[in-house]
Protein backbone atom coordinates (compact mmCIF):
# COMPACT_ATOMS: atom_id res chain seq x y z
CA UNK A 1 0.00 0.00 0.00
CA UNK A 2 2.97 2.61 0.80
CA UNK A 3 3.42 3.04 -3.32
CA UNK A 4 -0.30 3.36 -3.91
CA UNK A 5 -0.64 6.57 -1.26
CA UNK A 6 2.37 7.98 -2.18
CA UNK A 7 1.43 7.80 -6.38
CA UNK A 8 -2.11 9.35 -5.30
CA UNK A 9 -0.48 12.03 -3.02
CA UNK A 10 1.34 12.67 -6.48
CA UNK A 11 -2.01 13.04 -8.50
CA UNK A 12 -3.45 15.10 -5.83
CA UNK A 13 -0.64 17.79 -5.85
CA UNK A 14 -1.51 18.90 -9.57
CA UNK A 15 -4.98 20.35 -9.83
CA UNK A 16 -3.66 21.61 -6.08
CA UNK A 17 -1.19 23.60 -7.92
CA UNK A 18 -3.86 25.13 -9.78
CA UNK A 19 -5.45 26.85 -7.31
CA UNK A 20 -2.89 27.40 -4.51
CA UNK A 21 -1.18 29.28 -6.94
CA UNK A 22 2.27 28.43 -5.34
CA UNK A 23 5.61 29.21 -7.11
CA UNK A 24 7.54 26.16 -8.48
CA UNK A 25 10.40 26.95 -6.17
CA UNK A 26 8.61 27.16 -3.07
CA UNK A 27 6.80 23.30 -4.00
CA UNK A 28 9.99 21.89 -4.60
CA UNK A 29 11.61 23.32 -1.23
CA UNK A 30 8.74 21.81 0.62
CA UNK A 31 9.32 18.20 -0.98
CA UNK A 32 13.09 18.87 -0.16
CA UNK A 33 12.39 19.11 3.60
CA UNK A 34 9.32 17.09 3.56
CA UNK A 35 12.18 14.36 2.51
CA UNK A 36 14.35 15.04 4.94
CA UNK A 37 11.12 14.76 7.77
CA UNK A 38 10.73 11.37 5.86
CA UNK A 39 14.10 9.91 7.12
CA UNK A 40 13.56 11.94 10.72
CA UNK A 41 9.69 9.94 10.83
CA UNK A 42 10.97 6.56 9.59
CA UNK A 43 14.43 6.16 12.30
CA UNK A 44 11.24 7.65 15.45
CA UNK A 45 8.82 4.96 13.74
CA UNK A 46 10.29 1.65 12.43
CA UNK A 47 8.19 -0.44 14.79
CA UNK A 48 4.89 0.91 13.59
CA UNK A 49 5.80 0.89 9.54
CA UNK A 50 6.90 -2.97 10.37
CA UNK A 51 3.53 -3.85 11.58
CA UNK A 52 1.92 -6.64 9.75
CA UNK A 53 -0.27 -5.92 6.49
CA UNK A 54 -3.70 -7.32 7.64
CA UNK A 55 -3.19 -4.40 10.90
CA UNK A 56 -2.09 -0.95 9.27
CA UNK A 57 -3.52 0.23 5.64
CA UNK A 58 -1.11 3.37 5.88
CA UNK A 59 2.07 2.24 6.42
CA UNK A 60 4.08 4.84 4.92
CA UNK A 61 5.19 7.93 6.62
CA UNK A 62 2.93 10.82 6.88
CA UNK A 63 6.39 13.40 5.81
CA UNK A 64 6.74 10.78 2.51
CA UNK A 65 3.01 11.32 1.76
CA UNK A 66 3.22 15.16 1.64
CA UNK A 67 6.03 15.42 -0.03
CA UNK A 68 4.54 13.23 -2.98
CA UNK A 69 1.70 15.97 -2.37
CA UNK A 70 4.30 18.59 -3.14
CA UNK A 71 6.14 17.05 -6.20
CA UNK A 72 2.78 16.97 -7.66
CA UNK A 73 2.54 20.15 -7.33
CA UNK A 74 5.92 21.14 -8.31
CA UNK A 75 5.09 19.11 -11.57
CA UNK A 76 2.50 21.41 -12.77
CA UNK A 77 3.88 24.89 -10.99
CA UNK A 78 7.03 24.11 -13.31
CA UNK A 79 4.82 24.88 -16.40
CA UNK A 80 4.32 28.21 -15.56
CA UNK A 81 4.69 30.92 -16.39
CA UNK A 82 4.52 30.59 -20.62
CA UNK A 83 8.44 28.85 -20.61
CA UNK A 84 9.38 30.73 -24.22
CA UNK A 85 9.47 34.61 -22.50
CA UNK A 86 10.73 35.41 -26.22
CA UNK A 87 7.18 34.52 -27.44
CA UNK A 88 4.43 35.52 -24.44
CA UNK A 89 1.20 34.70 -26.66
CA UNK A 90 -0.65 34.07 -22.97
CA UNK A 91 -3.11 37.28 -24.30
CA UNK A 92 -1.83 38.09 -27.77
CA UNK A 93 -0.47 36.53 -31.20
CA UNK A 94 2.80 37.13 -33.06
CA UNK A 95 4.20 36.71 -36.34
CA UNK A 96 7.10 33.66 -35.81
CA UNK A 97 9.35 31.22 -37.93
CA UNK A 98 9.75 28.27 -36.39
CA UNK A 99 11.70 25.57 -37.50
CA UNK A 100 11.00 22.26 -35.69
CA UNK A 101 10.31 18.09 -36.21
CA UNK A 102 6.66 16.56 -36.43
CA UNK A 103 7.23 14.27 -33.65
CA UNK A 104 3.52 12.95 -33.20
CA UNK A 105 1.82 11.13 -36.41
CA UNK A 106 -0.70 13.81 -38.06
CA UNK A 107 -4.67 12.64 -37.63
CA UNK A 108 -7.67 14.04 -39.17
CA UNK A 109 -10.54 15.55 -37.11
CA UNK A 110 -13.61 17.18 -39.02
CA UNK A 111 -12.19 18.88 -41.98
CA UNK A 112 -8.44 20.29 -40.88
CA UNK A 113 -5.64 18.03 -40.29
CA UNK A 114 -4.00 18.23 -37.27
CA UNK A 115 0.39 17.98 -36.88
CA UNK A 116 2.08 18.45 -33.60
CA UNK A 117 5.58 20.03 -34.12
CA UNK A 118 8.82 20.35 -31.35
CA UNK A 119 9.90 23.60 -32.20
CA UNK A 120 13.88 24.05 -32.35
CA UNK A 121 14.11 27.55 -33.27
CA UNK A 122 12.21 30.78 -34.06
CA UNK A 123 12.50 34.35 -35.69
CA UNK A 124 10.21 37.36 -34.39
CA UNK A 125 11.01 40.34 -35.34
CA UNK A 126 13.86 39.53 -37.07
CA UNK A 127 15.77 38.04 -33.50
CA UNK A 128 16.48 34.29 -33.43
CA UNK A 129 16.49 32.54 -30.42
CA UNK A 130 16.09 28.65 -29.29
CA UNK A 131 12.62 27.64 -29.00
CA UNK A 132 11.83 24.12 -27.55
CA UNK A 133 8.50 24.29 -27.34
CA UNK A 134 5.48 22.09 -28.68
CA UNK A 135 3.10 23.89 -31.74
CA UNK A 136 0.00 22.63 -33.30
CA UNK A 137 -0.46 23.08 -36.44
CA UNK A 138 -3.84 23.12 -38.02
CA UNK A 139 -3.39 22.52 -42.02
CA UNK A 140 -6.18 21.51 -45.26
CA UNK A 141 -6.79 17.49 -44.69
CA UNK A 142 -5.20 16.94 -48.25
CA UNK A 143 -1.90 18.38 -47.02
CA UNK A 144 1.17 15.24 -47.12
CA UNK A 145 3.24 15.36 -44.18
CA UNK A 146 4.89 12.33 -42.47
CA UNK A 147 6.09 11.83 -38.70
CA UNK A 148 10.11 12.83 -38.80
CA UNK A 149 9.71 15.53 -41.05
CA UNK A 150 11.54 18.72 -40.11
CA UNK A 151 9.89 21.84 -41.51
CA UNK A 152 9.75 25.31 -41.14
CA UNK A 153 6.59 27.12 -40.59
CA UNK A 154 5.77 31.30 -41.24
CA UNK A 155 2.74 32.52 -39.92
CA UNK A 156 1.32 33.79 -36.96
CA UNK A 157 1.48 31.35 -33.81
CA UNK A 158 -0.68 32.03 -30.25
CA UNK A 159 -0.52 30.50 -26.85
CA UNK A 160 -3.07 28.94 -24.77
CA UNK A 161 -2.04 28.77 -21.35
CA UNK A 162 -5.04 28.01 -19.40
CA UNK A 163 -4.66 23.94 -18.26
CA UNK A 164 -8.38 24.13 -17.04
CA UNK A 165 -9.32 24.56 -20.72
CA UNK A 166 -10.65 21.74 -23.40
CA UNK A 167 -7.84 20.09 -23.47
CA UNK A 168 -7.49 16.84 -25.48
CA UNK A 169 -5.40 15.37 -27.72
CA UNK A 170 -3.66 18.19 -28.44
CA UNK A 171 -2.74 18.82 -24.67
CA UNK A 172 1.19 18.43 -25.20
CA UNK A 173 1.17 21.39 -27.17
CA UNK A 174 1.55 25.08 -25.53
CA UNK A 175 0.75 27.22 -29.01
CA UNK A 176 -0.58 26.46 -32.25
CA UNK A 177 -0.31 27.77 -35.43
CA UNK A 178 -3.46 28.02 -37.62
CA UNK A 179 -2.66 27.42 -41.67
CA UNK A 180 1.12 28.61 -41.65
CA UNK A 181 3.22 28.50 -44.74
CA UNK A 182 5.14 25.23 -44.72
CA UNK A 183 8.63 24.57 -45.99
CA UNK A 184 10.02 20.96 -46.43
CA UNK A 185 13.69 20.79 -44.60
CA UNK A 186 14.18 16.97 -44.78
CA UNK A 187 12.76 13.76 -43.60
CA UNK A 188 14.00 11.12 -41.04
CA UNK A 189 14.32 13.13 -38.00
CA UNK A 190 12.97 11.44 -35.48
CA UNK A 191 12.40 8.06 -33.49
CA UNK A 192 13.24 5.77 -36.12
CA UNK A 193 11.77 2.75 -34.12
CA UNK A 194 7.95 5.00 -34.29
CA UNK A 195 8.69 5.36 -37.82
CA UNK A 196 9.01 2.34 -38.50
CA UNK A 197 5.81 1.42 -36.59
CA UNK A 198 3.87 3.92 -38.26
CA UNK A 199 5.03 2.82 -41.72
CA UNK A 200 3.81 -0.51 -40.85
CA UNK A 201 0.38 0.79 -39.63
CA UNK A 202 -0.07 2.50 -43.19
CA UNK A 203 1.11 -0.74 -44.44
CA UNK A 204 -2.00 -2.97 -42.51
CA UNK A 205 -4.73 -0.18 -43.23
CA UNK A 206 -4.02 -0.20 -46.97
CA UNK A 207 -3.89 -4.40 -47.20
CA UNK A 208 -6.95 -4.15 -44.46
CA UNK A 209 -8.84 -2.11 -47.25
CA UNK A 210 -7.26 -4.56 -50.08
CA UNK A 211 -8.54 -7.50 -48.57
CA UNK A 212 -12.24 -6.56 -47.14
CA UNK A 213 -15.47 -4.65 -48.67
CA UNK A 214 -16.53 -1.41 -47.06
CA UNK A 215 -17.12 -0.15 -44.91
CA UNK A 216 -16.24 -3.34 -42.69
CA UNK A 217 -12.94 -2.47 -43.50
CA UNK A 218 -12.84 0.80 -42.42
CA UNK A 219 -14.97 -0.26 -39.27
CA UNK A 220 -11.62 -2.28 -38.73
CA UNK A 221 -8.97 0.02 -39.20
CA UNK A 222 -10.56 1.78 -36.29
CA UNK A 223 -10.83 -1.26 -34.07
CA UNK A 224 -7.01 -2.13 -34.78
CA UNK A 225 -5.33 1.04 -35.62
CA UNK A 226 -7.19 4.00 -34.50
CA UNK A 227 -7.78 4.98 -38.15
CA UNK A 228 -11.36 6.69 -37.78
CA UNK A 229 -11.20 8.87 -41.06
CA UNK A 230 -12.47 6.66 -43.60
CA UNK A 231 -15.82 5.23 -41.13
CA UNK A 232 -19.00 7.11 -42.96
CA UNK A 233 -20.30 9.54 -41.19
CA UNK A 234 -23.92 7.76 -40.97
CA UNK A 235 -22.31 4.81 -39.12
CA UNK A 236 -20.27 7.07 -36.66
CA UNK A 237 -23.56 8.40 -36.06
CA UNK A 238 -24.85 5.09 -35.22
CA UNK A 239 -22.47 3.88 -32.66
CA UNK A 240 -22.48 7.68 -31.05
CA UNK A 241 -26.01 6.86 -30.52
CA UNK A 242 -26.26 3.48 -29.56
CA UNK A 243 -23.16 4.73 -26.75
CA UNK A 244 -20.52 2.22 -28.75
CA UNK A 245 -18.30 4.10 -30.21
CA UNK A 246 -15.54 3.20 -27.41
CA UNK A 247 -15.03 0.65 -29.28
CA UNK A 248 -13.43 2.09 -32.60
CA UNK A 249 -11.44 4.47 -30.23
CA UNK A 250 -8.24 2.77 -29.68
CA UNK A 251 -8.65 2.08 -25.87
CA UNK A 252 -7.60 0.23 -23.04
CA UNK A 253 -10.07 -2.27 -23.80
CA UNK A 254 -8.55 -2.98 -27.43
CA UNK A 255 -4.74 -3.04 -25.82
CA UNK A 256 -6.07 -5.59 -23.46
CA UNK A 257 -7.26 -7.86 -26.45
CA UNK A 258 -4.11 -7.57 -27.65
CA UNK A 259 -1.75 -8.03 -24.39
CA UNK A 260 -3.98 -10.82 -23.62
CA UNK A 261 -3.08 -12.47 -27.01
CA UNK A 262 0.77 -11.78 -27.32
CA UNK A 263 1.33 -12.48 -23.67
CA UNK A 264 -0.31 -15.98 -24.24
CA UNK A 265 1.78 -16.48 -27.72
CA UNK A 266 5.48 -15.26 -26.19
CA UNK A 267 5.08 -17.51 -22.78
CA UNK A 268 4.35 -20.72 -24.43
CA UNK A 269 7.52 -20.68 -26.90
CA UNK A 270 10.09 -18.46 -24.86
CA UNK A 271 11.56 -18.39 -20.75
CA UNK A 272 10.35 -16.27 -18.86
CA UNK A 273 12.74 -13.32 -18.93
CA UNK A 274 12.48 -13.20 -22.91
CA UNK A 275 8.72 -13.49 -22.72
CA UNK A 276 8.90 -10.43 -20.78
CA UNK A 277 11.05 -8.54 -23.24
CA UNK A 278 9.27 -9.47 -26.43
CA UNK A 279 5.79 -8.55 -24.49
CA UNK A 280 6.96 -5.23 -23.74
CA UNK A 281 8.78 -4.58 -26.68
CA UNK A 282 5.69 -5.61 -28.73
CA UNK A 283 2.77 -3.39 -26.58
CA UNK A 284 5.58 0.06 -26.72
CA UNK A 285 5.43 -1.04 -30.25
CA UNK A 286 1.64 -1.05 -30.61
CA UNK A 287 1.38 1.88 -28.60
CA UNK A 288 3.23 4.01 -30.81
CA UNK A 289 1.45 2.54 -33.74
CA UNK A 290 -1.83 3.68 -32.49
CA UNK A 291 -0.86 7.00 -31.56
CA UNK A 292 -0.10 6.68 -27.91
CA UNK A 293 -2.98 8.56 -26.79
CA UNK A 294 -3.81 8.65 -22.91
CA UNK A 295 -6.08 5.26 -23.01
CA UNK A 296 -3.78 3.44 -24.83
CA UNK A 297 -0.94 4.72 -22.44
CA UNK A 298 -2.40 4.29 -19.51
CA UNK A 299 -3.70 0.14 -20.84
CA UNK A 300 -0.09 -0.52 -21.87
CA UNK A 301 1.70 1.00 -18.85
CA UNK A 302 -0.55 -1.23 -16.60
CA UNK A 303 -0.11 -4.36 -18.66
CA UNK A 304 3.30 -3.82 -18.51
CA UNK A 305 3.86 -2.82 -14.73
CA UNK A 306 1.13 -6.46 -14.56
CA UNK A 307 3.43 -8.95 -16.47
CA UNK A 308 5.95 -10.28 -13.89
CA UNK A 309 3.52 -10.64 -11.23
CA UNK A 310 1.57 -12.54 -14.12
CA UNK A 311 4.45 -14.25 -15.41
CA UNK A 312 5.77 -15.63 -11.66
CA UNK A 313 2.07 -16.74 -10.90
CA UNK A 314 1.48 -13.86 -8.53
CA UNK A 315 -1.67 -11.75 -7.93
CA UNK A 316 -2.44 -8.67 -10.12
CA UNK A 317 -3.42 -5.71 -7.72
CA UNK A 318 -4.92 -3.60 -10.30
CA UNK A 319 -5.65 -0.37 -7.94
CA UNK A 320 -2.31 -0.73 -7.86
CA UNK A 321 -1.22 -0.54 -11.28
CA UNK A 322 -4.21 2.11 -12.09
CA UNK A 323 -2.41 4.72 -9.41
CA UNK A 324 1.05 4.17 -10.42
CA UNK A 325 -0.09 4.30 -14.05
CA UNK A 326 -2.05 7.86 -13.67
CA UNK A 327 0.80 9.57 -11.65
CA UNK A 328 3.96 8.35 -14.00
CA UNK A 329 1.77 9.55 -16.92
CA UNK A 330 0.67 12.74 -15.35
CA UNK A 331 4.22 13.33 -13.97
CA UNK A 332 5.60 12.84 -17.58
CA UNK A 333 2.57 15.69 -18.14
CA UNK A 334 0.90 17.00 -15.64
CA UNK A 335 -1.86 18.69 -18.05
CA UNK A 336 -2.78 15.41 -19.28
CA UNK A 337 -5.50 15.35 -16.01
CA UNK A 338 -7.71 18.01 -17.96
CA UNK A 339 -7.40 16.18 -21.41
CA UNK A 340 -11.17 14.32 -21.57
CA UNK A 341 -9.44 11.13 -23.11
CA UNK A 342 -7.15 10.23 -20.05
CA UNK A 343 -10.30 11.45 -17.90
CA UNK A 344 -12.50 8.91 -19.19
CA UNK A 345 -9.84 5.94 -19.71
CA UNK A 346 -8.95 6.85 -15.47
CA UNK A 347 -12.50 6.82 -14.13
CA UNK A 348 -13.89 3.72 -16.41
CA UNK A 349 -10.51 1.67 -15.56
CA UNK A 350 -11.54 2.60 -11.72
CA UNK A 351 -14.93 1.60 -12.05
CA UNK A 352 -14.43 -2.09 -13.52
CA UNK A 353 -11.61 -2.41 -11.12
CA UNK A 354 -13.81 -1.70 -7.90
CA UNK A 355 -17.41 -2.19 -8.25
CA UNK A 356 -17.92 -4.96 -11.18
CA UNK A 357 -16.08 -7.62 -8.51
CA UNK A 358 -18.53 -6.93 -5.39
CA UNK A 359 -21.44 -6.49 -7.94
CA UNK A 360 -20.53 -9.90 -9.35
CA UNK A 361 -20.27 -11.62 -6.21
CA UNK A 362 -23.88 -9.98 -4.49
CA UNK A 363 -25.39 -11.23 -8.47
CA UNK A 364 -23.52 -14.55 -7.69
CA UNK A 365 -24.86 -15.11 -3.99
CA UNK A 366 -28.87 -14.07 -4.70
CA UNK A 367 -28.62 -16.66 -7.98
CA UNK A 368 -27.04 -19.23 -5.64
CA UNK A 369 -30.10 -18.52 -3.05
CA UNK A 370 -33.13 -19.33 -5.71
CA UNK A 371 -31.10 -21.79 -7.50
CA UNK A 372 -27.99 -24.01 -7.99
CA UNK A 373 -24.24 -23.41 -8.46
CA UNK A 374 -23.98 -24.76 -12.17
CA UNK A 375 -26.67 -22.38 -12.78
CA UNK A 376 -24.83 -19.63 -11.21
CA UNK A 377 -21.83 -19.99 -13.12
CA UNK A 378 -24.16 -20.26 -16.33
CA UNK A 379 -25.14 -16.65 -15.76
CA UNK A 380 -22.18 -14.95 -14.52
CA UNK A 381 -20.67 -14.39 -17.88
CA UNK A 382 -23.56 -12.65 -18.84
CA UNK A 383 -23.95 -10.70 -15.89
CA UNK A 384 -20.55 -9.88 -16.25
CA UNK A 385 -20.58 -8.01 -19.07
CA UNK A 386 -23.32 -5.99 -17.90
CA UNK A 387 -22.51 -4.84 -14.47
CA UNK A 388 -19.13 -4.48 -16.57
CA UNK A 389 -21.05 -2.11 -18.93
CA UNK A 390 -23.26 -0.06 -16.36
CA UNK A 391 -20.17 0.25 -14.12
CA UNK A 392 -18.07 1.97 -16.50
CA UNK A 393 -21.00 3.89 -18.25
CA UNK A 394 -21.88 5.34 -14.87
CA UNK A 395 -18.20 6.48 -14.28
CA UNK A 396 -17.96 7.90 -17.12
CA UNK A 397 -21.10 9.51 -17.59
CA UNK A 398 -20.70 12.65 -15.81
CA UNK A 399 -17.78 13.63 -18.00
CA UNK A 400 -19.50 12.95 -20.98
CA UNK A 401 -22.48 14.49 -19.86
CA UNK A 402 -20.55 17.59 -20.67
CA UNK A 403 -20.29 16.74 -24.01
CA UNK A 404 -23.57 15.30 -24.59
CA UNK A 405 -26.49 15.79 -22.21
CA UNK A 406 -28.26 12.66 -23.16
CA UNK A 407 -28.43 9.35 -22.32
CA UNK A 408 -28.57 6.44 -24.59
CA UNK A 409 -31.83 4.22 -23.70
CA UNK A 410 -30.19 1.70 -26.06
CA UNK A 411 -26.57 1.31 -24.88
CA UNK A 412 -26.78 -1.11 -22.18
CA UNK A 413 -28.23 -3.58 -24.50
CA UNK A 414 -26.32 -2.94 -27.71
CA UNK A 415 -22.90 -3.19 -25.92
CA UNK A 416 -24.69 -6.31 -24.41
CA UNK A 417 -24.58 -7.38 -27.71
CA UNK A 418 -21.42 -6.73 -29.27
CA UNK A 419 -18.83 -6.53 -27.14
CA UNK A 420 -18.82 -10.13 -27.08
CA UNK A 421 -17.31 -10.14 -30.55
CA UNK A 422 -15.05 -7.71 -30.15
CA UNK A 423 -12.31 -9.63 -28.71
CA UNK A 424 -12.91 -12.52 -32.40
CA UNK A 425 -13.27 -9.58 -34.38
CA UNK A 426 -9.45 -7.84 -33.06
CA UNK A 427 -7.61 -11.42 -33.19
CA UNK A 428 -8.91 -12.69 -36.54
CA UNK A 429 -8.58 -9.51 -37.96
CA UNK A 430 -4.69 -8.80 -36.51
CA UNK A 431 -4.07 -12.56 -38.23
CA UNK A 432 -6.48 -11.66 -41.72
CA UNK A 433 -4.18 -8.56 -42.09
CA UNK A 434 -0.92 -9.87 -41.19
CA UNK A 435 -1.08 -12.80 -43.64
CA UNK A 436 -2.75 -10.30 -46.47
CA UNK A 437 0.32 -8.21 -46.30
CA UNK A 438 2.81 -11.24 -47.08
CA UNK A 439 0.30 -13.19 -49.20
CA UNK A 440 -2.89 -11.10 -50.50
CA UNK A 441 -4.82 -13.92 -51.71
CA UNK A 442 -4.86 -16.11 -48.54
CA UNK A 443 -5.51 -12.71 -46.85
CA UNK A 444 -8.61 -12.39 -48.85
CA UNK A 445 -9.93 -15.80 -48.04
CA UNK A 446 -9.85 -15.48 -44.42
CA UNK A 447 -10.86 -11.89 -44.03
CA UNK A 448 -14.07 -13.91 -44.62
CA UNK A 449 -14.46 -14.18 -40.52
CA UNK A 450 -13.63 -11.08 -38.93
CA UNK A 451 -15.38 -9.51 -41.99
CA UNK A 452 -19.09 -11.29 -40.94
CA UNK A 453 -18.73 -10.08 -37.05
CA UNK A 454 -17.69 -6.91 -38.17
CA UNK A 455 -20.86 -6.67 -40.35
CA UNK A 456 -23.07 -7.73 -37.69
CA UNK A 457 -21.47 -5.56 -35.26
CA UNK A 458 -22.66 -2.91 -38.04
CA UNK A 459 -26.26 -4.47 -38.61
CA UNK A 460 -26.91 -4.43 -35.03
CA UNK A 461 -25.81 -0.94 -33.92
CA UNK A 462 -27.81 0.61 -36.76
CA UNK A 463 -30.96 -1.33 -36.20
CA UNK A 464 -30.56 0.00 -32.41
CA UNK A 465 -29.91 3.12 -33.22
CA UNK A 466 -32.57 3.89 -35.43
CA UNK A 467 -35.15 4.15 -32.59
CA UNK A 468 -37.10 6.97 -32.04
CA UNK A 469 -35.81 7.08 -28.28
CA UNK A 470 -32.32 6.52 -28.73
CA UNK A 471 -31.11 9.32 -26.96
CA UNK A 472 -32.56 10.93 -24.53
CA UNK A 473 -32.05 14.47 -23.47
CA UNK A 474 -31.75 15.39 -19.78
CA UNK A 475 -32.25 18.72 -17.57
CA UNK A 476 -28.85 20.80 -16.34
CA UNK A 477 -29.14 19.48 -12.91
CA UNK A 478 -28.64 15.34 -13.58
CA UNK A 479 -24.85 16.33 -14.19
CA UNK A 480 -24.85 17.38 -10.59
CA UNK A 481 -26.65 14.05 -9.48
CA UNK A 482 -24.78 11.82 -11.56
CA UNK A 483 -21.64 13.29 -10.80
CA UNK A 484 -22.31 12.89 -7.15
CA UNK A 485 -23.65 9.21 -7.33
CA UNK A 486 -20.46 8.62 -9.27
CA UNK A 487 -17.75 10.10 -6.87
CA UNK A 488 -19.63 8.24 -3.79
CA UNK A 489 -19.90 4.80 -5.92
CA UNK A 490 -16.06 5.02 -6.79
CA UNK A 491 -14.77 6.18 -3.25
CA UNK A 492 -16.88 3.41 -1.69
CA UNK A 493 -15.99 0.83 -3.87
CA UNK A 494 -11.85 2.02 -3.68
CA UNK A 495 -12.45 2.03 0.07
CA UNK A 496 -13.90 -1.10 0.25
CA UNK A 497 -10.99 -2.70 -2.38
CA UNK A 498 -8.66 -0.94 0.16
CA UNK A 499 -9.86 -2.67 2.88
CA UNK A 500 -9.97 -6.50 1.49
CA UNK A 501 -6.15 -5.36 0.28
CA UNK A 502 -5.35 -4.89 4.13
CA UNK A 503 -7.23 -6.82 5.48
CA UNK A 504 -7.33 -10.48 3.53
CA UNK A 505 -9.96 -12.93 4.27
CA UNK A 506 -8.53 -15.99 6.04
CA UNK A 507 -8.46 -19.29 3.74
CA UNK A 508 -11.30 -21.75 4.01
CA UNK A 509 -9.27 -24.52 5.41
CA UNK A 510 -7.52 -21.85 7.92
CA UNK A 511 -11.12 -20.78 8.92
CA UNK A 512 -12.53 -24.34 9.21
Amino acid sequence: MPLFWFCLAAILGIPAALYLKFPSTAWALSAAVLLVLTILEYKLTKNYLRAPVNKRVLRIPAALVLCAFCLGGWRLASQFPTRSAEINAEDSSAEAVVTGVVVAEPYIRGWAKYVLVKGEQAVVDGEVFSFPEMVLVTLPPSFTIWYGDRIELSGEITGEVDPAGAWTKESAARFEMPYPQITFISSGNASRVIESALRFKRLMHHTIYSIMPFPESALLSGILLGIEEGIPDLLLEAYRASSTLHIIVISGFNVSIIAFFITRVFRRFLYPVWAIAATIFSLVLYMFMVGADPPVMRATLMGISALPAYYIGRKVIGIHNLTLTAAIMLLINPFLLWNISFQLSFAATLALLTIVDPLNDLIRRLIEKVSSENTADLLMGPAAILTSTAAASLAVFPILFQIDPSISSIGLLTNFLILPLQPVIMISGSITALIGMVIPAIGQLLAVIPWSFLALTNQIVIRFSMSPNARIPLPPWAFHASAALAVVILLSGTVFQIYRLTNPRPDSEQTE
